[in-house]
């Protein structure tokens, strides 16, 4: 389980890192994204939402949730939004072993952290969400669940 969390630690720096270097128009492209996650029901702080592209370059955007479940999304290099199209959508919440927010500046693995989330929302091979950015920009709402439904 440590390494599979740390693996995933590594793929979000890179997707941060590989944002960093943007096209000269792809700031012009993006729209403004926001918006909010809870786990069943109640919103979810600390947590980071990536959206990465589905087709054409390789991009993503991410964003991190505040106390009240909402977030914005911006690159790597600082730039707020994203541009519209379709998107697989990750989102990953480390805490510590007491169940308490990992400190910041941390990374999760040197304090022995461990992800929160179910792996279909925090794994990258495993993951089931989605989303579309309109043209125009907009709000996205992740309503997650922290076990899956009952089969009738």
């Amino acid at each position: 389980m440590r390494r599979h969390a740390w693996h995933l630690v590594c793929l979000a720096t890179l997707m941060v890192w590989g944002c960093a270097e943007e096209a000269p128009n792809y700031a012009e492209q993006l729209v403004p994204l926001r918006g909010t996650v809870t786990l069943d029901g109640k919103p979810l702080a600390d947590a980071t939402v990536v959206f990465l592209a589905r087709e054409g370059e390789s991009r993503q955007t991410s964003g991190t949730t505040d106390n009240t479940g909402q977030f914005s999304l911006a690159t790597g290099s600082g730039n707020e939004g994203a541009i519209p199209g379709e998107y697989d959508v990750l989102i990953t919440k480390f805490v510590m072993p007491d169940g308490s927010p990992v400190p910041p500046d941390v990374p999760p693995m040197d304090v022995g952290a461990t992800e929160a989330l179910p792996p279909h929302y925090s794994s990258p091979s495993t993951m089931t969400l989605s989303a579309t950015v309109p043209e125009s920009g907009g709000d996205v709402v992740f309503d997650l669940l922290s076990k899956p439904p009952r089969k009738r």
